[in-house]
């Protein structure tokens, strides 16, 4: 069963790495992110304290404008009362 699907595995794998790929160029620019690096199909995100906005701001523009989705994970065991957003594309541009 795995090598019936395994092109089309194959296929999607290559989609996501291109619109991960894409995703870290679109976050890049941003001064008052640290992009986590990742092998995901989505970016793990500090707000660094400089940011001129809370993540739960930066969620609503960013989806707006360029169809990223963030997720807020500021409440989230572990990230020590700092900022961090997940960031993924829901689909290609």
């Amino acid at each position: 069963m795995l090598t019936k699907y395994a092109e089309a595995c194959s296929e999607a794998c290559s989609r996501i790495e291109k619109v991960r790929d894409r995703l870290a160029v679109d976050l890049a620019p941003v001064p008052y992110l640290r992009v986590v690096p990742s092998q995901a199909n989505y970016f793990l995100c500090e707000a660094l304290s400089l940011s001129p906005m809370k993540v739960s701001q930066l969620r609503k523009i960013m989806h707006s404008k360029q169809n990223i989705l963030h997720k807020d994970c500021t409440s989230k065991d572990g990230f020590s009362g700092k900022q961090y957003t997940h960031s993924c594309t829901w689909r290609e541009r």
